[in-house]
């Protein structure tokens, strides 16, 4: 499916078949958080601050494709075209198990509380995490310090954030 800068698209997969078998137990039905938009506003104007604020989004570029499958789980998610097997070495957007693993690890390199922490404990940490877009706030150099840290861990991981803090990054105080 085409990405809105036209020149990219990104993989879908029809994964039902292979949803089915997801043996769920075996990770505990883990339910993650998304914030819902009063808590994503109480982070975003830093809800127990006083004093200046500085604020901090970001957005990773090509994030599911900087995990890696097994390959058993490159196999079960081939498809056929042509007579000719193809398979996703990295996970295919439909993949049951890809919000938790892409909430879970953002939530990993925010420094932030775990993804099935309480809401609560998302606005205590200032952090609000969709899959691969995240906001930070806090006072300017105690947030500098995490954005730091995250970016850091990131890059560690193989993952590109846009806008970076240092170019393109938006903090208003």
């Amino acid at each position: 499916v085409p990405k809105s800068d036209g020149l990219h698209s990104r993989p879908i997969l029809d994964a039902r078949v292979q949803n089915q078998l997801f043996e769920w137990e075996r990770v505990g039905r883990s339910r993650f958080r998304l914030l819902r938009p009063l808590s994503h506003a109480r982070v975003g104007v830093g809800l127990g601050f006083e004093g200046p604020i500085a604020l901090y989004e970001c957005d990773a570029t090509s994030y599911f494709p900087s995990f890696r499958w097994a390959e058993s789980l490159a196999r079960a998610h081939a498809f056929r075209i042509g007579g000719k097997r193809y398979s996703h070495l990295v996970p295919a957007q439909g993949c049951t198990v890809m919000p938790l693993v892409a909430q879970s690890v953002s939530a990993f390199l925010a420094g932030a509380p775990v993804a099935d922490a309480p809401e609560a404990a998302f606005i205590r940490a200032h952090t609000s995490i969709v899959y691969d877009n995240w906001l930070m706030t806090g006072p300017p150099a105690l947030l500098r310090a995490r954005v730091a840290r995250f970016e850091q861990r990131a890059r560690a991981c193989g993952v590109v954030l846009k806008p970076n803090w240092a170019e393109e990054g938006v903090m208003i105080s």
